[in-house]
């Protein structure tokens, strides 16, 4: 809506002859000025297709005698008016003096800096808008939210809007608005789909995310530690077992975490740690597993993959090859863009969701599975969010990630065809598991 308001003012008589518009990173600036082509085309607005030009141009940073080369994307109008799209960075905040818009402020990197430097050039007359979803505390536009009140920096719909304060004119929506007001979206679905509350306040009904958060409190984690768990596997075949596997060789534990299915509880019945193992043993205690368990997925990210492979040829009906690193598609976006998931983040917040509802159950008085849950940490990037652990001597959240892999090969189950049957042995199959449409 604002690079529409932004065409609607260029035909203005009496407005700014430019309006410059910083974006996070380059392909954003290409998107916001895909948009002004949109907006112009659906009215047209004689601006013609070589109106439009990218160039390359160098900005000079005065705060310390450098100068930076970014690519510029520029709409002119038939009256000589502009909009110029490009990243933001405090040598092109200084470089124009205009209309300005901060498109995803709270993903800006120098956020504080590049306010600081273009500051000084809006007070000459120019409008400021800022148009963002909120992405952690530590940044400047989550400073100006505090500024404003309203509820607006803690995620509270304003009771009437604009909410002007401090200088500022603060408009705020979020997902359930946008569905008011006649978005066709399937806001339940999508939040089981991502199956992750924190990052569900964050992403669409603009509640900050502290950085660098436990993902599992270790208060969650013993309050699902139960009598009727185990870490010691009796190696009993018996349906309704699955497992996961979180492959490691020498620096990280390689951990095969093993659950019973009792009605609509998993409960871990076996926990099995590998260090510094040779892969040939690590292969030989899986095919153990293997044996006696419905379904077993194994982490072939990286050094994983070969060892997935032999397994997945050896146990077609069984072995489930998952990479990490891969995605899922969870529905589209207004504009038909797919929403994707990393599969490693949809597992670990289907994990810790059923953790919440007390539905997986863990072996009592672990404490290195309480280390291990308690690791992983939701870390606020540029781009988003993603979840890590710090390494340490006793591994890299390993346990954490085997039972998060073996809660997804219960979870999808009663849908899953073995890959034997449709002629994909070998091939990852994990990626279609949690698909939906919104």
């Amino acid at each position: 809506m604002l690079s529409l308001e932004s065409c609607l003012d260029r035909i203005k008589p009496d407005s700014a002859p430019l309006d410059i518009i910083l974006s996070a990173s380059e392909r954003q600036s290409v998107e916001v000025m895909e948009k002004v082509r949109m907006h112009t085309d659906a009215w047209k607005a004689a601006v013609r297709p070589q109106d439009f030009e990218s160039q390359s141009q160098r900005f000079a940073n005065p705060d310390d005698g450098t100068s930076i080369e970014v690519m510029q994307h520029v709409a002119r109008f038939p009256n000589g008016k502009r909009i110029i799209a490009l990243p933001a960075n405090p040598a092109t905040a200084r470089g124009y003096s205009g209309n300005v818009l901060l498109d995803e402020f709270a993903l800006h990197e120098n956020s504080y800096a590049i306010f600081a430097a273009l500051f000084g050039r809006i007070t000459r007359g120019y409008k400021l808008r800022i148009a963002s979803t909120v992405h952690g505390k530590k940044n400047k536009f989550f400073d100006i939210l505090k500024l404003i009140g309203g509820g607006l920096d803690e995620g509270i719909r304003p009771q009437s809007q604009p909410v002007v304060r401090n200088g500022w004119s603060g408009h705020w929506v979020n997902i359930w608005m946008c569905r008011e007001q006649g978005l066709k979206i399937d806001i339940e679905a999508l939040r089981t789909a991502l199956a992750d509350e924190d990052v569900f306040d964050q992403e669409y009904c603009n509640v900050p995310i502290d950085e660098a958060l436990d993902f599992i409190p270790l208060s969650l984690v013993m309050a699902c530690e139960s009598d009727e768990a185990t870490s010691e596997f009796d190696f009993i075949p018996r349906a309704n077992l699955y497992a996961g596997w979180d492959i490691a060789r020498k620096r990280d534990l390689s951990v095969i975490w093993i659950y019973e299915e009792r009605g609509d509880v998993l409960v871990t019945v076996g926990v099995i740690r590998m260090a510094r193992t040779p892969f040939v043993e690590q292969r030989e205690m899986a095919e153990k597993v293997a044996r006696c368990v419905q379904r077993m997925g194994i982490d072939t990210t990286g050094i994983g993959a070969q060892l997935g492979e032999e397994m997945a040829s050896k146990f077609p009906d069984k072995i489930e090859q998952v990479n990490f690193a891969g995605t899922v598609e969870v529905g589209s976006d207004d504009e038909g863009k797919p929403i994707k998931i990393r599969i490693k983040e949809t597992m670990a917040g289907a994990l810790k969701t059923s953790m919440e509802s007390q539905t997986t159950l863990l072996p009592p008085g672990d404490l290195a599975n309480r280390r291990s849950f308690q690791s992983v940490k939701r870390l606020i990037t540029p781009t988003g969010y993603r979840l890590d652990a710090l390494r340490t001597d006793a591994g890299h959240a390993d346990e954490f990630w085997a039972a998060a892999l073996g809660r997804a090969m219960a979870l999808s189950s009663a849908n899953y065809v073995p890959a034997s049957d449709v002629g994909t042995v070998g091939a990852p199959v994990a990626a279609g598991m949690l698909g939906r449409v919104f």
